[in-house]
């Protein structure tokens, strides 16, 4: 079982540390709460607010790792792979958790979108990269 994937893609491949992979940890968005939507009312005049109801709607979440091949070519097929899952115009996907990974039970899933990447610059050739990337989850909890 993949420890982390999106969209059927394991991000944290175990291949990755021995030269060729895509190697992703997941450092924000599991333990934090949802962001909530609503805001309270403010009457002219008065002292304070009026407090509206506010729900759960979503949640950042952030994956940092690398990309890494064997040959310049092994390092595109990696990042083309990388980036046909986590592409702004596709449809929401699951980020998959295995119970080994973070030790939570199950496998505890989060339809999400993703929004942004930002990469260091490529190293050795290029055969390597680091990069942050930015997703937001279309449902507040992961179930």
């Amino acid at each position: 079982m993949t420890a982390l994937s999106f969209d059927g893609l394991d991000i944290r491949e175990a291949a990755a540390a021995s030269g060729s992979g895509i190697f992703f940890d997941l450092v924000s968005g599991y333990n934090e709460p949802a962001s909530v939507r609503g805001v309270d009312s403010v009457i002219p005049g008065a002292d304070g607010r009026v407090f509206r109801s506010r729900v759960r709607d979503a949640r950042r979440i952030i994956l940092k790792g690398y990309v890494t091949g064997t040959s310049a070519s092994d390092f595109q097929a990696n990042m083309a792979a990388l980036f046909g899952v986590m592409n702004p115009v596709n449809d929401p996907a699951d980020l998959i958790i295995s119970d080994s990974y973070l030790g939570t039970g199950g496998s505890p899933t989060i339809a999400c979108r993703f929004l942004n990447a930002v990469g260091d610059d490529p190293e050795n050739g290029p055969k390597f990269q680091r990069w942050t990337i930015e997703l937001e989850s279309v449902v507040p909890e992961w179930s």
